[in-house]
């Protein structure tokens, strides 16, 4: 399936574009990815944080906390 396809380095490079797009936290991006491949690719929570979390570490991305 479309998901199988989706190595460790498309996945970062995926999330990247849409960081660059709008800021988005963890469930945006895993709903973001199923619209976008219509329901092919749904990322579980288990890959997509340690993958924001490889990318704040490595520079590409910084997270901030919200207020209400």
């Amino acid at each position: 399936g479309f998901g199988r396809l989706m190595a460790d380095g498309d996945l970062r490079l995926v999330t990247l574009a849409l960081l660059a797009e709008a800021p988005r936290h963890g469930y945006d991006i895993i709903k973001a990815l199923e619209e976008r491949s219509g329901g092919f690719y749904s990322p579980s929570p288990g890959v997509i944080y340690p993958t924001l979390t490889f990318l704040e570490e490595a520079g590409y991305a910084t997270s901030a906390a919200e207020s209400n």
